[in-house]
C-alpha cells in the first residue's frame, strides 16, 4: 500500500508540508553561509589590497632613500 492509503491524505499533507519547511530551511542556511563566504571574500580582498598598498609605500620609500 502507497501511504496515502496506509496515512490517510492529512498525514501525507503534513509530511510534505514538514518536507517543505525543512527545504526552506536548509536553503535559508545555505543563503546565510554563502552570503558570509562572499563577506569573508571581500573583506580578505581588502586587506590584501591595503597590503598591497602599504608594501607599495614602503618600496618607494626604500626607492627615493637609497637611489
Amino acid at each position: 500500500r502507497d501511504d496515502v492509503e496506509s496515512r490517510g491524505l492529512g498525514d501525507v499533507y503534513k509530511r510534505q508540508v514538514m518536507t517543505l519547511q525543512d527545504a526552506h530551511m536548509y536553503l535559508t542556511v545555505v543563503s546565510v553561509y554563502l552570503n558570509l563566504q562572499v563577506q569573508v571574500q571581500i573583506n580578505i580582498h581588502q586587506e590584501l589590497t591595503a597590503l598591497q598598498l602599504k608594501r607599495q609605500s614602503i618600496l618607494t620609500l626604500i626607492t627615493q632613500h637609497f637611489l
